[in-house]
């Protein structure tokens, strides 16, 4: 019997192999290879396609009836070869004998062994002419000298058809509505407040309706009654998120959900044993459960009218300067953004993360930090490592960063607008300086003992007594 392909020749011998029992024969007959187990065959029909792709000719071959057995159509073709059998180490056999090569058809010239390699194999012995190896050599080469050019070649169209895109006229914002999270203050307040000068219809949850940041917020709604709503809404509880998304649909406008922003967060300072496991929940709860809560009750919504879900990150992600508690959620987060958005590009929904640097000085997510009260909520067992002085250059330390951060929210809600607007969203809005990106860019690419080298650094210059 003849096959036409090196992937149906190896199909036939697995199974010939598998309808044969096994016999006690000679050294000169291959044993049946019954005894091999179920990974010796895949891996034989991950060879037999490798050579498909390869493009390994075996139509001059024939397979005999026995198996392992492997012969020249023609015996006057190739004189001066025998049988050709498996490996002994396969088969449990003595070494294989291989009759010599004619003196006209030199192995190295174009003889190979059979789909196991140069040595031989389950398939035996395949010709190929010297002149065709040699053009198959040069035609790889060329394709694989080709592949690092690919991403130059590939990366001036990218550029050019997303700049195209986001030139296009940006969406309409009249009569899309938009729920935004933690407007109390901070990036969702300016937010609330830009959306709706633009014409969105903006329902603006704040943790307290009674608030300052709640209070202006109704003030701008006065001016144009129905577009801007205020309602309580505490990420933490289930009961507020469905009474907002029941508000939610009784006002909802004709062109329908547009956009989500997951903005409500918190933050604090603290080595890793001084937080207590109440407060690893409650961030925990609020900073990541908090999002996934929200994001789960509107999904429904998102998907009907193919809208933007936007959370609020942070570079901190990517590093932590001492407060660990808050790059933890925010990495998890992120993973979660990351996840969602691969799943909702089928529906036409988009998911963009907002990842701002150290603008602390225009929200109110981070107030400085005391030493005396830090102090004050270890535990023994941590007062007996700590000392006072090294709680309050940790804490300076701390206040000192925070003292050099933006005071300018608004570029962040540009970036937020931006997400919610632009025809083609990023995945991903790094707002920050050109340092903070530097040190992102370490963290990404260099290795971990090298960003914990410098973070060590920064860190260690307050010794413990």
């Amino acid at each position: 019997m003849k096959a036409s392909g090196s992937f149906h020749r190896v199909i036939l011998l697995i199974g010939d192999c598998r309808a044969r029992p096994k016999t006690e024969q000679s050294t000169q007959v291959v044993a049946s290879p019954v005894q091999y187990s179920g990974t010796v065959t895949s891996l034989m029909l991950l060879v037999a396609l490798f050579l498909r792709q390869a493009r390994i000719p075996l139509g001059t071959m024939q397979l005999a009836s026995d198996w392992g057995t492997v012969l020249p159509q023609s015996k006057q073709e190739f004189p001066g070869w025998g049988i050709i059998r498996p490996p002994a180490v396969s088969c449990g056999r003595a070494p294989r004998q291989l009759a010599p090569p004619s003196p006209g058809l030199p192995r190295a010239g174009g003889w190979r062994g059979g789909a196991c390699g140069s040595r031989g194999g389950v398939a035996g012995a395949v010709y190929r002419p010297p002149a065709r190896r040699a053009r198959t050599a040069r035609r790889r080469a060329g394709m694989w000298a080709a592949v690092p050019l690919l991403p130059l070649l590939l990366l001036p169209l990218l550029l050019l058809a997303r700049r195209r895109r986001r030139e296009a006229a940006a969406l309409e914002p009249a009569g899309r509505a938009v729920l935004i999270t933690g407007c109390d203050s901070g990036f969702g307040h300016l937010l609330a407040l830009r959306l709706h000068r633009l014409g969105f219809t903006v329902f603006a949850g704040c943790l307290c309706p009674g608030g300052e940041g709640a209070r202006r917020l109704q003030r701008e709604a006065a001016a144009d009654a129905g577009r801007m709503r205020v309602l309580r809404l505490d990420v933490t509880r289930g009961r507020d998120v469905l009474a907002a998304k029941e508000l939610v649909l009784r006002h909802l406008p004709d062109t329908g959900f547009w956009g989500l922003v997951n903005n409500a967060g918190i933050s604090t300072f603290g080595e890793t044993g001084w937080l207590s496991m109440e407060k690893y929940e409650k961030f925990a709860d609020v900073n990541l459960l908090g999002s996934i809560r929200t994001t789960l009750a509107f999904l429904p919504l998102l998907r009907k009218y193919k809208g933007r879900i936007v959370f609020m990150s942070s570079i901190i992600a990517y590093f932590t300067l001492g407060n660990g508690i808050y790059s933890m959620t925010k990495a998890a987060i992120e993973k979660f953004c990351d996840a969602l958005r691969l799943e909702m590009k089928k529906f036409g929904v988009q998911v963009c993360i907002i990842q701002p640097g150290n603008y602390a000085r225009s929200t109110k997510i981070q107030p400085p930090v005391s030493a005396e009260q830090i102090w004050s909520e270890l535990s023994e067992e941590e007062k007996a490592v700590y000392n006072k002085e090294y709680v309050q250059e940790r804490a300076d330390f701390f206040n000192n960063i925070l003292s050099k951060g933006s005071t300018n929210g608004n570029e962040v809600v540009d970036a937020m607008v931006d997400a919610l607007m632009s025809p083609a969203p990023k995945a991903r809005y790094m707002v920050a300086k050109l340092k903070e990106k530097a040190l992102v860019f370490v963290c990404a690419l260099f290795p971990t003992v090298v960003m914990d080298s410098v973070l060590s650094y920064a860190l260690s210059k307050v010794k413990l007594a």
